[in-house]
Formats: structure tokens, sequence, C-alpha cells
């Protein structure tokens, strides 16, 4: 039996995989020349397809009511496919195959059901529109009857397919207006991602249609005009933090789990020759590199082809961390690895970039809220091996048979994947004086910098009117271990030192602080940047990843006796069963990863140990250990070491 869901995910499946096709832009072989749409074109009919997140809605009042409506669990809803009337058009200028702007027009839904608010009447979905915006025509909205925007259309990974004659917007996100939220009473929830829409319509009256040359790709390591090479450096340009649905919230003293999710905004390097801040302002925001190359960005089983010959693609993963009042990091929420799969290419070095499947020098891209919630690009982290950019296709959940194919859909119940983190991990009462911090990083492979691919913001928790709420500030480049100990730091307690295992590198750093009784606490946090290690089987698309494994030991030198009870330990899910175990030995107090613990701290991931000493800190060893590689010997602050010098 083929059910409704099953439907929706084999649609977006075929549409994603239409996007291979040579009449879109961007996606024809490097040296054919691209037929693309180019001036006035109107489109009409067709059909939308919503996702609406029926736990966030229901927090703010909103109902969807609709015939025909499928919802796989309590926390979404999908709709049918939602005829657009063919009375009324929607008409768009297009450069080169991309919309420049909406030029008026709009496309009306007709179908039944309705939008129930908290208070006042319902609005019927026939009397919505798709439109562009009051004052702005780079991008859509839908108004109701009155012309009052109800929801900003945002994130619009869209084709314009001059061939087929078609518009297709493969996602969006749909955002509550700030006209919206206030008149629900809810004005905190502006810009939030309520739902995610899908579009197909197709042209009323076509425009013109021209042939452009294929853009001209560098990739990283190739010869640059001037006898440099063009070199990889992603950075991340802008991050927000979304709470999206919990199961059995309840505010501070409660213990409901939520889903965190992020806006995560990217910017590849835009250097032609010289050295420019891609991110200005910020100490990381300058590349090293004088000629950026374009990013393969290329969907997961797609063909294998661009500079890699498989289906190279990025991968996005989101981390939230606690410092508490008494001075540890602590990580309390990770994410799986949500796989790129479309560039918009926006605002960048060179005109006309197509979107599709390669980013270009200077060029933005956003990935959403609501594609970042989205399981169907989602796979564990084990599945990458993050220092060199590869992923493991054969044996993945998209295929475990190693068929070539993906295994659409899976289940999903909403949670799985998504960076969870309960209550009282957040709760400003429960953890009084501890501040939090969100973290977002782009794995590119060949990246020359994976710190400025990484983004660390703080958040402040609060929970009100039956939500939580993160209010943002002091954004800025770099590890959120980073934001805890500045590097090269030369404090008399606390340091931060990169160390390179030779398959990535990791972060050590750590705080001393003397408590009232005379001890000394010693906190030290371990963060695996990209270290790790595998064997690699098959080739091309076709890799497989064996025995995959990040860091497995952590040794202090330390002087004297430890204090048993002052010994600590924290990884991400704070489930006591798989903690590692403690150990002495004359001189060394270590932590080890469990014998059924197959991959140990793994890339992207911070664990934190802490101990009590009566011996003050001075220069000695952290002993760091990987997956069958030597012990790296990180010299830092330990308990009674050597003067500092």
């Amino acid at each position: 039996m083929i059910t409704h869901v099953h439907r929706v995910a084999a649609r977006r499946t075929l549409l994603l995989l239409a996007l291979l096709a040579p009449a879109v832009p961007g996606w024809a072989a490097a040296d054919a020349p691209l037929l693309l749409a180019h001036g006035q074109w109107s489109f009409a009919g067709g059909e939308v397809e919503l996702q609406w997140n029926q736990d966030l809605a229901e927090r703010l009042g909103l109902r969807l009511d609709m015939p025909g409506v499928h919802a796989p669990h309590a926390a979404t809803v999908v709709s049918p496919a939602l005829g657009v009337s063919g009375a009324h058009a929607l008409t768009i200028a297009a450069r080169h195959g991309a919309i420049q702007r909406y030029q008026g027009g709009a496309l009306h839904l007709a179908a039944a059901g309705q939008l129930q608010l908290p208070t006042g009447a319902p609005i019927a979905l026939e009397q919505l529109r798709l439109a562009a915006l009051p004052n702005r025509n780079d991008t859509l909205g839908i108004l109701d009857a009155s012309g009052a925007v109800l929801f900003e259309l945002d994130a619009m990974m869209t084709t314009l397919d001059a061939a087929r004659q078609r518009l297709s917007v493969v996602s969006s996100d749909l955002r509550i207006s700030a006209a919206l939220a206030a008149r629900i009473g809810r004005p905190e929830v502006a810009g939030w991602v309520i739902a995610s829409l899908g579009l197909e319509t197709q042209a009323a009256q076509p425009g013109a249609q021209v042939s452009v040359p294929a853009p001209v790709r560098h990739w990283d390591g190739e010869p640059a005009p001037d006898g440099d090479v063009y070199r990889t450096d992603l950075m991340m340009l802008e991050n927000k933090v979304q709470f999206t649905r919990c199961n059995g919230c309840s505010g501070n003293a409660g213990s409901g789990e939520m889903v965190i999710t992020p806006d995560a905004e990217l910017k590849n390097n835009l250097n032609a020759g010289e050295l420019l801040p891609t991110v200005p302002g910020d100490p990381l925001g300058t590349s090293s590199a004088r000629w950026a190359a374009s990013i393969p960005w290329r969907r997961m089983f797609s063909d294998d082809g661009g500079p890699y010959q498989n289906d190279q693609h990025p991968y996005l993963v989101w981390n939230m961390y606690r410092v508490n009042a008494e001075g540890g990091l602590q990580q309390i929420g990770a994410s799986w690895a949500k796989h790129a799969f479309f560039a918009i290419n926006s605002n960048c070095l060179y005109p006309d970039e197509p979107p599709g499947f390669a980013v270009g020098p200077g060029c933005e891209d956003l990935y959403s809220a609501g594609t970042n919630d989205a399981l169907w690009i989602m796979s564990p982290r084990n599945e990458i091996l993050a220092h060199s950019g590869q992923w493991g296709r054969c044996g993945s959940v998209f295929d475990p048979d190693c068929t070539g194919r993906p295994t659409y859909p899976r289940e999903d119940d909403q949670y799985q994947g998504r960076l969870r983190v309960n209550e009282q991990q957040v709760s400003p009462t429960a953890h009084r004086g501890a501040r939090w911090l969100f973290e977002t990083w782009y794995v590119a492979r060949d990246d020359i910098n994976p710190l400025n691919s990484m983004a660390t913001q703080r958040v402040r928790p609060r929970w009100s009117n039956n939500l939580w709420t993160f209010r943002s500030s002091g954004y800025a480049l770099g590890p959120a271990i980073d934001r805890w100990v500045a590097p090269g730091s030369n404090h008399p307690t606390e340091r931060n030192t990169r160390v390179d295992t030779g398959n990535g590198s990791a972060i050590l750093a750590m705080k001393a602080r003397q408590l009232p009784n005379g001890q000394w606490r010693y906190d030290y946090a371990l963060m695996n940047i990209d270290a790790g290690t595998a064997r690699l089987g098959g080739s091309g698309s076709n890799l497989r990843l064996h025995d995959h494994v990040g860091l497995r030991a952590l040794s202090v030198e330390v002087a004297g006796t430890v204090d048993p009870g002052g010994i600590g330990f924290h990884d991400v899910d704070a489930q006591p069963d798989n903690d590692w175990t403690v150990s002495t030995a004359p001189g060394r107090l270590s932590w080890t990863a469990r014998d059924d613990d197959a991959h140990g701290l793994g890339w992207g991931t911070l664990y934190a140990f802490s101990l009590h000493s009566p011996h003050g800190p001075g220069t000695g060893t952290v002993r760091v250990q990987g997956g069958g590689e030597h012990p790296h010997d990180v010299v830092t602050l330990v308990p009674g070491g050597a003067p500092v010098r």
C-alpha cells in the first residue's frame, strides 16, 4: 500500500533528482552551453505542498484544517497537493536562468480548508495567494484577501527550467510575518519557521530562452593566473537559533525534550588575487587563500562528476553548550549531519553565477531552520570522515545495501537526528549563573581552515507563554571552545591548545580555580574538530568507511593524590552507561572509552573532564589518544606541574 507520506517522499525525491537534468542551470556537462530562461515569464496553475509544524502551531494557537491532510505523528502535518488556480498568474523577471525579481500578479490557492487563528474568524485557504511582498520584489509571501502578509517565504531553492517551461520551488521556509505574530499576540515569534513549502507551476506565457556558456569552474588545487593555486575556504556568515518542537515541555522545572534548529548562512571566500575580508570585522574572516575555488555542492546519488568524480557536497552540523557557574564547559546537544544538496548562489563575486551543483567565489547560501529539520537529508556523523570530507555512502542510512539508490522514505518521529536537549539542561533556574553557546559548522572537503567554517554565539534561554525562546548575541567565527578559553591565552590558570593528530585536529582547553577549602578544581574540555581514522573500501560515490574511530582516551599528569569525589566526566547524552571509565596510575589520572563504544569521541563533539587536587597549576602534559594512533602529549597546565615560565 502506498501511503500519503510515501507519495510525499517519492515526490520530493523525484523533484530533487530532476535537478540533475542538463536543462537545469548549473547541472549541465562542464563544457556544454546552458539553455536558460531570460526576460519576463508568467506562471499559473500547479500545486503547493506544505509540511506544517503542528507542535509549534498548536503552541501558538494556529490550526490548519483541510480534507486529506496526513499526520504521520503529532508533531507534523503534511498537506495534500494544494491546487493553484490557473485563472491568475505570477510574473517574474529572469536573467540567465535566475529569478531577478517578482514583477507582479499572484498564484491563488484553489484548495478547500481553512487556517484557524487563536481569535477571530478562520481564513479560508482559497482566499490566500502567493505574491511578492509589499515594497519587496525579491521573495514571495502568503497574503490574505485584504493584502495582509501572513507568512513570508525564505531560503527559496528555486529552479527555472526553460526547456520544460516550469518553475519549481524545491524547498522554502514559511516564516511567520510580524503582522501575524502581532495579530496572535506573540510578537516574539515573528520570523519563526512554521512550515516548509514546495511549489510547482507551469508557464502561462513563456519568455525568452538564451544559450550561454557554462560557467568556468576552478576547483581546489588548480593553478591560478599568477602561479598560485585555487583553494577551498568556506566561511559561516550568520546563524540563528529557533525552538522547533518539544515533547512534554512545561518550563524551567520541567523535563521535556525539545528540538532546537538553526538557520545557517555561509559565504565562500571572495579573493581573486588579493586578500580581502569575506566576513568583515572578524579575525578569522579574511582567508589566507588569494584565489577562491568553487566548492562542489552535488546532491547525494547524483552522477559521479566534479573534481572528485563523486557526489561530493558539504555537511552541516550544530551543537549546544553550557558554561556552568563553576567554570566548566559542557556540550548538551548535537545534531546529525545535514547533507547539502542545492546552492542558491546569491551575492556572488562574479555575475550570473547559476544555482545548482557548486558554490562560486564570494557566493552566499542559506540552509534555514525548515531545511535543517528534514531527516531525509540527515545521517549520523560517523558516516563521514570529517578531516578528508569523505562520506561513506555504502552502508549508510541512505544506502545500507550499497545499491547506489536512496532508501526513501525513512520513518521520522521528528526527533531523531535533530539537536535534542532536555529542558533541565537549558533552565536558567536550574543552572543559576550559567551561560549557553550555540555552534554551527559546514564541513567542506579540502577546506584550508575549518575553524572559520564554524561560528558560535551566546544564546539566552527563556520560558514564556508555553514556548522556549533563545535570544542570540555575540556572533563570531570559530568553535565554542575558543569562546570558553581564547586560543593562545597566557592566563596563569587557563590554556587553549590545538592538537594535530595527523588524521585531523582537536582542541584541548582547560581552566583551574582555587576553591574556598583550598583545593584546586581543574576543568578540561577536549573538542574533536575533525580527527578520526577509518579503513576505506570502494571508490568514488561507492565509498565505505570501516572501523571509523575518533578519540578514545585522555590522561592528565598529576602530582600526588586526587580527590576521588572531585573526578568528573560529561559527554553529550548525559547517560551514565556509556561514560568513559576512570583509572589511576602513579602520576596519571586517565579516562578511557568503553570497549563497546566503537567510535569514541567523534568529530565535531566535545567531552568535559574535571578533577580536584591540593596542588596548584603548573606546566605538564595531557595525553590524547586516538584510534590506532600514537598518543599525543599536549603541553598545558596540570595539578602540581613545573613552574610556569
